[in-house]
């Protein structure tokens, strides 16, 4: 299996609910999804960043599921175990208050369509903006 490197969202603040674009992934078997987020500020009641998928070249989108996602260990010392580790679950972000420090979560997929895309819901209170950036690795 070889492995391609892509990048679904690049870095930047974003402050509101928005879609990523279409990322061509046909041919892939696998994906590795990584979202960095570097720094936050304000309020919000929700912070979701999800994978959808299209059948129809990106007319209609549809929320995938992550065989396994997890919230990344911090620290300079990380824990022996990241926690909790979630299967067949569709938020790979899935916070209820602003994220402010650095902070990294992973997923991993095997089914999904030949185009994806990044999704994020921000539900705000006062000015909320999230700063992240989303990669994978696919292999074929």
């Amino acid at each position: 299996m070889s492995a391609v490197n892509f990048e679904l969202l690049p870095l930047a603040a974003q402050t509101a609910s928005m879609a990523g674009g279409w990322v061509d992934v046909a041919g892939l078997k696998e994906m590795e999804v990584f979202i960095h987020v570097t720094t936050g500020s304000g309020t919000l009641t929700k912070f979701s960043v999800f994978l959808e998928g299209t059948d129809d070249d990106g007319t209609t989108a549809y929320e995938l599921l992550a065989d396994t996602s997890f919230k990344n260990s911090s620290g300079a010392t990380p824990a022996d175990e990241p926690t909790p580790i979630s299967t067949n679950k569709r938020n790979v972000v899935g916070e209820t208050a602003i994220v402010t420090t650095e902070s990294k979560w992973t997923a991993q997929y095997t089914r999904f369509p030949d185009k994806v895309r990044v999704r994020l819901i921000i539900t705000p209170t006062a000015a909320p903006s999230e700063t992240f950036s989303v990669k994978a690795v696919g292999k074929n």
